[in-house]
C-alpha cells in the first residue's frame, strides 16, 4: 500500500489517520470512538479490519516516478477536460492537475503490515494470515485511482467533441476491459 502525500498538515485530531489508494481511512483504534456506546447499546457493531504496521517514507525518485507515470497515462483529451472551465472542479481534480503540472513536491510512503485482525459484528477478533494479505491482488481500478476519480468529468465530456468521446472509449477499453460505444 502506497500513500501519496503533498505536505498536507493534519490537525491533532487526525494524527493517526492514513488514507489508502482507495481513499479509505485507517485509524489507530479499532473502535469508532463515541459512536461505540450507541452501537453497543443496539448490538450493531460494524465488522472492521485493524491493520498494524509501519509507514516508511520511500526515496524521492519513487514520488517523481509516480507523477511521471500519471503524466504519461493521462492523454491530451483528459488534460483538455481537466482544464475546461465548464467542469465543476472537485478537490481530486485540482490535486490531479497539480500533480500533472508538477507544481507540488510529493512524498511516497509504504505501509508495511505487521499484523491484520478482522473484528466481526459481535466484537470477536480473528487473526488474518499475512501471507493471504500479501497474495491478494489489488482491484485493477486501484492502479488507476487518480484517473478513475475523474471518470465523472470524462463522462461529462463525452458530448463535447469527437476527440473526447474517443478518449473515453479508449479509457473504458484500456482500464476497465469493457467495450464502450
Amino acid at each position: 500500500m502506497e500513500i501519496l502525500d503533498s505536505g498536507y498538515k493534519m490537525s491533532s485530531n487526525h494524527k493517526n489517520t492514513i488514507v489508502d489508494e482507495r481513499g479509505s481511512f485507517a485509524v489507530s483504534s479499532p473502535f469508532p470512538g463515541p459512536l461505540l456506546q450507541i452501537l453497543k447499546s443496539i448490538r450493531k457493531l460494524p465488522a472492521r479490519v485493524a491493520l498494524v504496521g509501519d509507514v516508511v517514507r520511500l526515496e524521492d525518485e519513487k514520488a517523481n516516478s509516480a507523477a511521471e507515470s500519471l503524466r504519461e497515462t493521462s492523454s491530451y483529451s483528459v488534460s483538455g477536460i481537466l482544464s475546461s472551465p465548464e467542469v465543476n472542479s472537485t478537490s481530486r481534480i485540482e490535486n490531479l492537475r497539480d500533480l500533472c503540472q508538477g507544481n507540488d513536491q510529493y512524498s511516497v510512503y509504504r505501509f508495511n503490515i505487521s499484523s491484520c485482525m478482522y473484528i466481526d459484528a459481535k466484537g470477536g477478533t480473528h487473526e488474518v494470515n499475512l501471507e493471504d494479505m500479501e497474495k491478494s491482488k489489488a482491484d485493477p481500478l486501484c492502479k488507476t485511482y487518480f484517473l478513475f476519480s475523474i471518470l465523472m468529468s470524462l463522462i461529462d465530456g463525452i458530448n463535447r467533441s469527437e476527440t473526447r468521446r474517443r478518449a473515453l472509449v479508449l479509457f473504458c477499453i484500456a482500464f476497465l476491459n469493457d467495450n464502450a460505444k
